[in-house]
């Protein structure tokens, strides 16, 4: 795309990811880059092929929404067949000047990426696997970009100055997790909250996406099956990235990395997607 802005830039699941090399890290930020353009460019332009090669078929897309009656916050979600056919139908269709498209690469590990778009009418922060040398996205968490009608930002929203408050709720829920502590944990997450874990099946060799939810979190947390001893947490939290009442954070601990997707949902930062790397295995 000739006029696009291209701006380069744990616990409960056994270990059983096996992460695949990837040495050369411009050419992952620039296949990166590539996958996030052939998902935002390829709605703007009606393109069905580039969007089917960029999204995942296991993709959890979300968008935090208020409902105008109640000014209360709830999700919308696209599927990967309807954003295939969204592509094809061409409801997107928007002329190369006007789309304002902007990628940005917020972090690679491995075979995983974080990447952030913006454009004219949507702003997407999205998580990547690379499967079999292609990357494809399994997480988006979007709102409205500028030029939509629907664009909403969180009036308590103060960019940078929400730091500490996306740090604390990562914080609170991983801690919660080594406590048991439940109603720490149901502070920060979403009930309708995801995972994705990608895991190599050693039979085959190939990828499947692993996924659990809120309520399997939490009641883990009931059944205490996630205690840990405090000299052993050693804890990293790392924000990545503000956008619209929307952040991207990096959690590592021992047993792996979970890169979090948070929305400020009625004054509190809820987590709603994470994807994970687990620790690699020890012979």
């Amino acid at each position: 795309m000739k006029k696009a802005i291209l701006i380069i830039s744990a616990l409960l699941l056994p270990a059983l990811f096996y992460a695949q090399n990837t040495p050369d890290l411009k050419a992952d930020s620039a296949a990166v880059i590539a996958t996030a353009l052939d998902y935002g460019d390829g709605f703007y332009s009606g393109d069905a092929a580039r969007m089917e090669k960029a999204i995942h078929p296991d993709l959890n897309k979300v968008c935090p929404m208020v409902m105008p009656q109640t000014g209360k916050t709830f999700l919308i979600y696209s599927s990967y067949s309807s954003l295939i056919e969204l592509s094809r139908a061409k409801l997107g269709l928007t002329e190369e000047a006007n789309r304002k498209i902007s990628v940005r690469v917020l972090k690679i590990n491995e075979n995983l990426a974080c990447a952030r778009l913006t454009s004219a009418s949507f702003n997407d922060y999205l998580e990547m696997v690379k499967i079999d040398g292609q990357w494809k996205i399994v997480n988006v968490l979007w709102t409205f970009g500028p030029d939509s009608p629907n664009r909403n930002v969180p009036a308590g929203f103060k960019g940078e100055e929400d730091k500490p408050l996306v740090e604390q709720a990562v914080r609170d829920f991983i801690e919660g997790l080594y406590t048991s502590d439940v109603p720490r944990v149901e502070k920060v997450l979403h009930p309708e909250y995801k995972r994705a874990t990608p895991i190599i099946m050693q039979q085959t060799g190939k990828t499947m996406i692993n996924r659990d939810a809120a309520s399997g979190i939490l009641e883990a947390a009931r059944a205490k099956a996630g205690e840990l001893d405090r000299g052993k947490w050693n804890i990293s939290i790392n924000v990545l990235d503000l956008m619209d009442g929307l952040a991207f954070a990096e959690l590592t601990v021992p047993t792996g990395t979970s890169y979090c997707q948070l929305a400020k949902i009625d004054g509190q930062w809820k987590i709603i997607n994470i994807l994970r790397k687990t620790a690699k295995q020890t012979k």
